[in-house]
């Protein structure tokens, strides 16, 4: 992963503000662990709508539930890096960059 992709994510956001537009990349923020743990309740919550879904005859929207339970995963990660995202693009991008440099 180069961190020249990491760092369009951030540029992005700028770009995207300057254009009075919702940004859809990385922001830096504070830590936010309260946050974090938010979304790993989401996460919980849908790893148990899997379960009733499976249990009720809805497997098919178990693929849906179980990309949000990831994703809510990966953006608790990310608040513990201090960063926020509205990019599953660039919240994959970051992710696949900290492992790389053993971060995670």
């Amino acid at each position: 992963m180069e961190k020249s992709e990491v760092r369009d994510c951030f540029r992005s956001v700028i770009k995207d503000e300057e254009k009075g537009k919702k940004h859809k990349g990385l922001l830096i923020e504070k830590v936010n662990d309260e946050m974090a743990k938010t979304y790993i309740i989401k996460a919980k919550q849908n790893i148990q709508l899997s379960e009733l879904y499976k249990k009720n005859g809805f497997d098919y929207l178990i693929p849906e539930a179980w990309f949000y339970t990831l994703y809510y995963c990966a953006l608790a990660i990310l608040l513990k890096f201090g960063i926020t995202s509205r990019s599953q693009r660039s919240t994959a991008i970051f992710l696949k960059y900290v492992k790389e440099k053993g971060l995670i």
